[in-house]
């Protein structure tokens, strides 16, 4: 990504950003595409929030906010231990020896 698209959207940030400070969803959404592909050709995050107009811990949240973590369903088989689970979260986080009871109530608590 060049530094003339991060103008761009700088220019569009700023144009779309609210009297109360907020930047739609949309533009948001657009940002952290840009971000990943941005850090993707070598660029630290820093230097992409400074070409932004945004502080670091902003470009970090939309960045995480906009496609990092999903959750996915999946199938559990019948046949499965009962403290057999595992639960992976963002940044490396890994809960192992769950039984398929408390995957659930993990996952209500979360939601």
């Amino acid at each position: 990504m060049s530094s003339t698209d991060l103008k761009r959207l700088r220019a569009k940030i700023e144009a779309q950003r609210s009297a109360a400070g907020r930047v739609p969803a949309g533009v948001r959404t657009e940002v952290a595409a840009a971000v990943r592909r941005a850090h993707e050709t070598g660029a630290s995050y820093s230097a992409i929030a400074s070409a932004l107009g945004l502080k670091l811990p902003t470009l970090l949240r939309w960045r995480d906010a906009h496609g990092a973590s999903k959750l996915v369903a999946v199938r559990v088989p019948v046949s499965a231990s009962a403290s057999a689970f595992a639960v992976h979260g963002p940044r490396g986080v890994r809960i192992e020896g769950l039984s398929l009871d408390d995957v659930a109530a993990l996952l209500s608590r979360l939601s």
